[in-house]
This record gives structure tokens, C-alpha cells and sequence, in this order.
């Protein structure tokens, strides 16, 4: 025979989680490769970049840092007359650069140093993007020597110099 039916009432399931206010959403399908357009792609780039600057939780730096190689080679999916999306690209890459090293050793891993060094040099008469890319050689470069390295090896000093002088 089946046992008496328990008189305790169930205490009632725990109500769920909430979830963390810091947290920025899942990875964006764009950053995996569904982007319906660059820009998209552009925005969702933005968004992790500064979601990932200060103080931001593992978490968040787990989903920063697996992303970086698709964001790096975002700049590759707008097309050159695009100038406009390749300067919110180097934008959201000098904020990425100017956080923790470890955002620095992704980026450089990535390829990210010659990326912008390239769209630096394909757009030289755009005042903004080559501040930004300024901005983000100078912020690899007051990390470690190996940072130092990837910029002068990729032709950052030139970029910079060559920004200089037409801006």
C-alpha cells in the first residue's frame, strides 16, 4: 500500500534569483558572428567595452575576454567607406585597452595592435579616429614591455607619428 499522505504542508520553493544589476547580457549574437549589419555588431562592442571598464566582476571579464577576438576583427566587416563605424570601432577599443591588462593581452593576442594600426593608416585624414587610435597605442603602451613591443613592431610609432603630423 502506498504511504499516508505527509500532513506537513511543502514549504514553498525558494523565490529565483535575480539577476546582477553589473552584469552586462549573454554575449551578443553579433560578436558570435550573426550580426544582421557591422553597425550592430559596432554597438554591441561599444556596449561590452565600457561594460568592461573599472571595476567590473569575472564574470564580466569572462565574457569580455572571449569576445575579444570576433570584436578585434569587427573592423574587418566595415567596409572602408564606412568611416564613421571604424572610428566607433577604434573608440570602443581604446576604452577596452585603457582597463586591466588582461584586456590589453587579449587585444594583443587577438591581433588587435595591427588591426588598428591598418585603420589607422587606410584612414589617415580622419582627425577622430586617429586620436582614438592614438589613445589606444598610448594605452598599450604604458603596460608591459610586450604591449610596447606589439605596437613597435606593428608599425604603431610610424601611425602615430604620421597622425601627428596631418592632425
Amino acid at each position: 500500500p502506498p504511504p499516508p499522505p505527509s500532513s506537513q504542508p511543502h514549504p514553498p520553493p525558494p523565490p529565483p534569483t535575480p539577476p546582477s544589476p553589473t552584469l552586462p547580457p549573454p554575449p551578443p549574437a553579433s560578436l558570435r558572428g550573426l550580426a544582421r549589419t557591422p553597425s550592430q555588431a559596432i554597438d554591441d562592442f561599444e556596449h561590452l567595452a565600457h561594460a568592461a571598464s573599472g571595476q567590473a566582476v569575472l564574470r564580466v571579464r569572462q565574457r569580455v575576454l572571449a569576445l575579444v577576438p570576433a570584436a578585434v576583427r569587427l573592423y574587418l566587416s566595415v567596409d572602408a567607406g564606412s568611416v564613421g563605424l571604424r572610428e566607433r570601432w577604434c573608440r570602443a577599443l581604446a576604452a577596452l585597452l585603457a582597463g586591466e591588462d588582461t584586456y590589453k593581452s587579449a587585444v594583443v593576442d587577438a591581433g588587435g595592435v595591427e588591426a588598428l594600426v591598418a585603420v589607422m593608416q587606410v584612414h589617415t585624414g580622419v582627425a577622430g579616429l586617429q586620436e582614438c587610435g592614438c589613445r589606444a597605442l598610448a594605452a598599450l603602451t604604458a603596460g608591459e614591455d610586450a604591449y610596447k613591443s606589439a605596437v613597435l613592431h606593428a608599425g604603431g610609432v610610424a601611425a602615430v607619428v604620421a597622425a601627428m603630423q596631418a592632425h
